[in-house]
Parts: structure tokens; C-alpha cells; sequence
């Protein structure tokens, strides 16, 4: 028996049927997987075991990592459901069961919705209140009424692990006795796990072949009941076994169906539990092959005005048409992780407690809450290297061009600090349809050379709404400017944490080599920094500094781009991904509340640099098309007077070499007038370079030009 086993074992290694969980060691973005066939695991979810202090860190590799006991969670595999009962025995486990209370008990629509960015914990939320409340049938429809014996018993009347205590729903015994096991439940998956459904029509076979099925087969055992007609029965057959023959029935008609059968088979109402209603929206919006003159009306699948719909819990990260008459902030408080439980969960990691406020500033964000996914994730390896997690669950590379520098880009990278939309109380949902649909879809189709008829301020809010919906930007407060033109009042918003912030960030950074592919020559990127953080007071340097500034602004209007603009834009992404070996401690991502109040910045471009033992270096920079001087200190005077008003974070001035710039291209000539470490306008020199010469030097260095 033993030689079987160990020749089973040598089987499944080789031929990759063992899934062995990924440390930091796994490959980035862009190297190769050593092991292909675990891709799709690192992209629908992750591996949850609890651990000592003594694992592995980042640079040990484990010497058998299949041999570790594995624990998944319900919201990050979808491989296999994992059920409530396996992930109350795992050391993340939280108490949310308060939950089950609040929608048994909530007052106004029975119908309610909970609407939360993905991995946010909406379907481990639904699958607790599915296996609290469902009652435990017989072979033949027959309640079992034994509660001790109710196959979800030893779920929520055993203590949590973790804690050695019992669930809040279970402490409060009148709700249990009266409430657990007591409700037929309808369970409704509408996630298509990944497979393109293509049309209305073909979402519509995919909820009868699977949704619908597997709903039906949750109680299967109608077909033996003595409660049903032989018609029923016959309806009952076409939904558990659909093929051809079964095209005259929908699933609108499966879901009345299923619940007239239990209220007459328990006398009671079903509870239906909807998850992912929001997957067919979400398909059309992501998937640029499709239209928007198909869609399917899930809420109208769901709920039959002409027919008692019983207490109903969908959840979305996407609020579908319609969706606002429910009541779609329940729940709003059990979603993601509080800093509070977050350290009660880790009471005995005290590695883990002394990285908190790292983990915050990676994983938090959401107001008071932790994204859970990324904290999970973070922790089951007993990781030291903080890293995007999260985002691996989504990419808005189909909607990169909105993020172009003549598009949103620049206000997208003013979100990193806080930026101001108007007006105030916009939506929070994309409920609007078709119009932020149509909004989404045509900055979706963007190309080369950026259209700015599409870029408006209207596709603006709707792709705001589109972001914090998905949980890319966090709303964070309200500000009145009465001295903006007009006055008005506008929401605040923010890139939520550095996880976010490192998967924008490289996603403008795609965007700015998509439309200039020179930004994304390496070795065009080192000359560049050299430049930079090469500035002195020899003009030699400075003309150096000038000529990398001049090439890449050519390469801008070689695309046809505003390229003042572009130029800003395209340093700042470089600026916030600098090569490992410069420091760039310093970047202004967008005006501030003086800027705002004036209603213009002081600049296009303030940044700090810091080479190895030498004083930090600010570069104070305008930059201005068609710009013709011939005085020098005449063009700094406006450069100077602002300087006195701008500040760089965190850097004295005092301590610091400034660079004051003013730029500007003709059709022939680029002219730098600067000021280095002074603000007196004698002293100011004026570079001028030919355009025609540095194409020629760019052509014979760079391909990409």
C-alpha cells in the first residue's frame, strides 16, 4: 500500500497535477512561469495556510511546500467553493455572523444588494448566510428537525479556533433557535468564472446550463416529493437536466418556478441568494469586442412583481440598471477588514503586528478598512516584501488610452494625492445606462492620436464612478472653492494605498510608451536620469539636461500631442518609476489648495532628486509652447515670483539646490532659461538648441524616435 501511495505521489509531481503554493521567489510580470500550468492559480486565487514564525521569509525557499496543510479561501479560489465551515478553522477567519442578524432584521426593502469591490468578502458573507439559513432536507423534501443533527451544526455551534469562543450569532440563542436551518434557500451563482458568454443570448444558455442547474440541484429532491405534481416535476426535469429540447423555457421562469415549488413543499417563502448579479455587466463593460445593444435584465431574472419574491441578498461590485430603488448599502460594514480585528486576528504574530502600519499604508486605504484579499495574501507566506496582491483579480489595460497624457492621465495621477472632481454628489454607482456605459465603451475604443471629443468632463465622472466602484479610487471628503470659477463644491478623491498606487502608476507608465515608444528604451531612460541628476552649474550639463528634455518633447509632437502637456506628464510617471539606482524623493502629482484657491499651479513640473551623499536638488520647472525670448530675465520673472509660493514635501528649501526652468519650443529652436541655486534675475542663462540637431543625434541613438 505504501509503494502505491509514493508511486501515486511521483505520478502527480511529474505530470503537474500537485498544486504547490508561490513564494516571492515566483517570476514577475515580465519573466517567464518556470511552471505554466500554475498561471491560472495566480490569477483566480491564492493559497491560505496558518503560519508560525518561523516560515520561510521572502529569500528562503520552502524545501517541500507540498507537504504544507492548505487552507483556501471561499472569495480567492475558483477552483472549488470553499464552504464557511473551512474557513472558520483558519487563523484569518472573522466574525461577521452579526450579518445574518441585520438581513433577517433589516427594515425597508426586503430586496437588498451588497455592493463591494472584488475580494472584499461578499460571497464568503453569502455562503454564511446560505449555511445558517438553509434547512436540511431529506432524499424525498422532509425538514429535518433535529437541529443537532443539521449538517451546519458544528459550524456555528463549535468555538472558533482562533478566538476559543463561540459566533455572536450562536451566543444570541432566541435568533438561533427561532432562524438556523429554518428557510428554504435558493442559491444563484451568475459568475461565468472567466468564459466569455459573447451575447445576450449566450449568458442566457449559460444560466440554464449552469446558475439554473445548479440551483436546481440544491433541491433535487422535489422530484421525489409527495407535495408536487407530476407537471412540477416534469418543469423541475427540464432545468436539472437542460439540453436542446428545453429551449422554451427561461430562467426568469426557473427562478418563479423554484420558488413556488419550495413555499408550497415548507410553506414558507424562499430566501434567495444572488451572487455576482453584476457578471454579464461587467463582461460587456471590460471586453472591448462587445456591444451595448445587448444586455440582460438580471434584477428582472430575480424578481417578479406579480409574485411574493421573499427576502432577497444579491451582491455586485458593479450596481446594475435599476438597482438603486434596493437597498444597496446594506452591509457596507462587514465588508473588508478593520485595522482593530485585523490585529486581534494576529495577536500571535508579533512579526505581523510590528508591520502594521507598513501594511496600512500597502493594504488600507478604504476609510478604516484593510483590503481583506491583499492582507490574506500577504500574510499566508509570512511575507516581508510588501507587493501588489489585489489587482492580479482585475485589469483596466482594455481602458489603458484613458489614461493617456492628452486624455485623463494627468488628473488620474493627481488622484495619488488627493484630486478634486465636480460635482459633488455624483454617483457612486454606474447604474446611469446607457450613458456612463456609452462613456466607458468610447474611451474603451480610444487610439492614437487621443480624440479630446471623447475625452469629456462627463466620461471623466463616469469613469470616476467606474473607479471607485472598483475600488482604484476611494472617496476621502468634500472641499468648497469660492474662488474657483464657477464656485463649486467637489468631491475628493484619492488612490487608496501604495498597492493601487504601484498598479496606476504602471499602467500610465504603459500608456506613455504606448503613444511615445521611446519612453520605454531603457537605455533612453538611463540617459535621461543621467541628465537630470547630472545638473550643475556648467551649461555643459545643463545643455545636457536641456537636450534630453527637447527629445523627448519632439517625440511628443511627432505623435501629434499637445506636447507641453505630454512632457510634464510623461517626466512625472518616469520620475515615479525611476531606475533602481537614482532617488527621486519627490514628485508633485497635482496642484494643491493654493494652486486650487488661485484656480492655476505654480509650475508644470516640481520635483526632488538625491544623489548618494549630496544635497537633495528641486527642479522648479514651467513648460511653454512657441515660447520666444531673448530676455532671459524677463522670461524668469514670473518663475522666480512663483518659486516663493511653491514647497517641496518633506525638503527644506534651505538645505536644497534649486533649479529654476522655463522651457519653450518654436518650430526651429528649444530655449531653457534657468536659474541655478539662486533666484536673482541677472543671473539667469538661456540655452538654445536646434531642433533639427537633436532629431538627428536621437535618430542615430534611438530606434524609437
Amino acid at each position: 500500500m505504501l509503494r502505491l501511495l509514493i508511486f501515486t505521489y511521483l505520478i502527480f509531481q511529474t505530470y503537474g497535477f500537485l498544486v504547490y503554493p508561490q513564494d516571492d521567489s515566483s517570476p514577475s510580470d515580465e519573466e517567464s512561469s518556470p511552471s505554466p500550468h500554475l498561471r491560472p492559480l495566480l490569477t483566480y486565487g491564492f493559497l491560505v495556510y496558518p503560519q508560525d514564525d518561523s516560515s520561510p521569509s521572502d529569500e528562503e525557499s520552502s524545501p517541500s511546500p507540498h507537504l504544507r496543510p492548505l487552507l483556501m479561501s471561499i472569495d480567492d479560489l475558483h477552483l472549488r467553493q470553499l464552504s464557511f465551515a473551512e474557513l472558520k478553522e483558519t487563523v484569518f477567519f472573522v466574525d461577521k455572523t452579526r450579518l445574518i442578524r441585520d438581513f433577517l432584521h433589516g427594515t425597508g426593502p426586503q430586496q437588498m444588494i451588497l455592493q463591494t469591490k472584488r475580494g472584499f468578502g461578499k460571497t464568503t458573507n453569502l455562503d454564511m448566510i446560505r449555511r445558517f439559513l438553509e434547512i436540511d432536507a431529506s432524499h424525498n423534501g422532509t425538514k429535518e428537525t433535529d437541529k443537532l443533527s443539521h449538517k451546519s451544526y458544528k459550524t456555528f455551534a463549535t468555538k472558533v479556533p482562533n478566538k476559543n469562543q463561540f459566533l455572536d450569532v450562536f451566543r444570541d440563542r432566541p435568533l438561533f433557535a427561532k432562524n438556523f436551518g429554518e428557510y428554504p434557500v435558493i442559491w444563484l451563482d451568475f459568475d461565468t468564472k472567466g468564459v466569455k458568454t459573447h451575447s445576450e443570448a449566450g449568458f442566457l444558455r449559460h444560466l440554464l446550463n449552469n446558475t439554473l442547474r445548479s440551483a436546481f440541484e440544491d433541491h433535487a429532491y422535489l422530484i421525489n416529493s409527495s407535495m408536487i405534481s407530476a407537471e412540477d416535476k416534469m418543469n423541475v426535469r427540464k432545468f436539472l437536466y437542460p439540453n436542446s429540447s428545453t429551449h422554451d423555457v427561461t430562467p426568469r421562469q426557473g427562478v418563479a418556478l423554484l420558488k413556488r415549488l419550495l413555499r408550497q413543499q415548507f410553506q414558507k417563502d424562499a430566501i434567495t441568494l444572488a451572487d455576482n448579479v453584476d457578471a454579464r455587466l461587467r463582461e460587456v463593460i471590460f471586453d472591448p469586442e462587445q456591444e451595448l445593444d445587448e444586455k440582460v435584465d438580471v434584477l428582472d431574472i430575480l424578481i417578479d412583481e406579480n409574485e411574493p419574491s421573499g427576502r432577497m441578498l444579491m451582491t455586485c461590485v458593479l450596481l446594475p440598471p435599476g438597482g438603486s430603488k434596493f437597498n444597496h448599502w446594506f452591509g457596507k460594514q462587514y465588508e473588508g477588514v478593520t485595522e482593530d480585528i485585523l490585529e486581534t486576528v494576529v495577536y500571535k504574530k508579533p512579526s505581523f503586528l510590528n508591520r502594521m502600519s507598513q501594511m496600512k499604508a500597502w493594504y488600507g486605504g478604504y476609510g478604516d478598512k484593510f483590503n481583506l484579499y491583499s492582507v490574506m495574501k500577504y500574510m499566508n507566506w509570512g511575507r516581508k516584501k510588501f507587493q501588489p496582491l489585489w489587482t492580479e483579480l482585475g485589469s483596466l489595460d482594455t481602458f489603458k488610452m484613458a489614461f493617456a497624457p492628452d486624455c485623463f492621465g494627468p488628473k488620474i495621477l493627481e488622484c495619488f494625492v488627493g484630486c478634486e472632481i465636480t460635482p459633488a454628489n455624483f454617483s457612486s454607482h454606474l447604474e446611469v445606462f446607457p450613458q456612463a456605459m456609452r462613456s466607458l465603451k468610447s474611451l474603451q475604443r480610444l487610439a492614437f492620436p487621443v480624440e479630446a471629443s471623447v475625452c469629456t468632463d462627463e466620461a471623466l465622472l463616469h469613469l470616476v464612478e467606474f473607479l471607485v466602484d472598483l475600488g482604484y479610487l476611494n472617496r476621502t471628503g468634500r472641499v468648497y472653492r469660492p474662488r474657483s470659477s464657477p464656485r463649486k463644491e467637489y468631491q475628493i478623491l484619492k488612490v487608496p494605498n501604495l498597492e493601487v498606487e504601484d498598479y496606476i502608476s504602471k499602467l500610465l507608465y504603459k500608456t506613455v510608451v504606448a503613444e511615445t515608444p521611446l519612453n520605454g528604451d531603457e537605455n533612453f531612460r538611463l540617459e535621461l536620469f543621467e541628465a537630470i541628476f547630472g545638473v550643475s552649474e556648467s551649461q555643459e550639463t545643463m545643455r545636457r539636461f536641456a537636450t534630453a528634455l527637447a527629445t523627448l518633447l519632439m517625440t511628443s509632437e511627432r505623435a501629434n500631442q499637445t506636447s507641453d502637456v505630454t512632457l510634464a506628464h510623461a517626466l512625472r510617471v518616469h520620475l515615479l518609476r525611476p531606475p533602481t539606482q537614482f532617488n527621486v524623493p519627490y514628485v508633485k502629482l497635482g496642484p494643491n489648495d493654493a494652486d486650487l484657491d488661485r484656480g492655476r499651479p505654480n509650475f508644470d513640473l516640481v520635483f526632488a532628486v538625491r544623489a548618494k551623499d549630496a544635497p537633495a536638488v528641486g527642479f522648479f520647472m514651467k513648460v511653454e509652447s512657441d515660447e520666444k525670448s531673448t530676455a532671459s530675465d524677463q522670461v524668469l520673472s514670473d518663475v522666480v515670483n512663483d518659486f516663493q509660493l511653491e514647497e517641496i514635501q518633506n525638503i527644506p528649501k534651505s538645505g536644497t539646490v534649486n533649479v529654476l526652468v522655463k522651457m519653450g519650443c518654436d518650430d526651429e529652436i528649444c530655449r531653457l532659461n534657468y536659474l541655478y541655486n539662486s533666484t536673482q534675475l541677472d543671473q539667469s542663462k538661456q540655452l538654445q538648441i536646434k531642433k533639427e540637431q537633436v532629431a538627428r543625434e536621437a535618430r542615430e541613438k534611438w530606434n524609437k524616435f
